[in-house]
């Protein structure tokens, strides 16, 4: 389950900061409004769509191309044995991804637009930057602080989520058995599996804010102001 979280939360934050960046960059512009559009409808069309209706549809399109069931083949060793793990979990991740891709999107989206006519952003400008390096180096960076905080909430979605998403794919973990313990009204392993879920997203939390004046440097000049 770490490894399917970790892989859906990287696959989502990528994808969904880099295009939300470059929406809410052509926000409102005349010449490049349209693909904000495009990539609004797009995102939220995927959105739209349930985990297990998204899993279903990818196991048919890739039609035994890659492993649809289980977390690795008992008979592989070595390198074999990495491959077998990494195929078997392309399709559960790439699920878990598209499930919370929009929310990264439209969160980066919004808060790009909100910064990128901030005086320093202008002064970028300026000073003679391109507008790629604009966008990436001076805009995205201090409209990254509410993208890492919806980062640590997700975590507790995508542990939901797995409980769909390793139910279609039969892949052993902890969404896995949080079913089984359903199915088998075992009420102490519920509670344990609760537990250790809650405990994880309380930890993710903690270090969301702790990355906090890592991200933004106003923040660390807020805080050496009061120290």
């Amino acid at each position: 389950t770490l490894a399917l979280v970790g892989c859906g939360l990287v696959l989502a934050s990528v994808f969904g900061i880099s295009l939300g960046a470059l929406a809410g960059w052509w926000r409102g512009t005349p010449k490049r409004g349209r693909r904000d559009t495009a990539m609004l409808t797009g995102v939220l069309a995927v959105d739209a769509m349930p985990a297990f209706w998204v899993g279903m549809v990818l196991v048919a399109v890739w039609l035994g191309w890659l492993p649809s069931y289980g977390a690795l083949d008992i008979d592989a060793h070595g390198w074999a044995l990495l491959g077998q793990v990494c195929q078997r979990l392309a399709l559960p991740a790439v699920t878990l991804a598209l499930a919370q891709l929009g929310a990264f999107f439209l969160l980066t989206r919004a808060a790009m637009a909100s910064v990128r006519d901030e005086p320093f952003v202008r002064m970028a400008r300026g000073l003679g930057m391109s507008e790629r390096r604009v966008l990436f180096g001076a805009a995205l960076p201090a409209a990254l602080l509410p993208v890492a905080t919806n980062a640590s909430v997700e975590l507790g979605r995508l542990l939901s989520g797995t409980v769909v998403i390793e139910t279609v794919f039969a892949y052993p973990g902890l969404g896995r058995l949080i079913y089984d313990a359903v199915v088998a009204r075992d009420y102490p392993l519920l509670s344990g599996t609760f537990l250790l879920v809650t405990v994880g997203v309380v930890l993710l939390n903690l270090v969301a804010d702790l990355s906090y004046p890592l991200l933004d440097p106003r923040v660390r000049r807020a805080r050496q102001a009061l120290a």
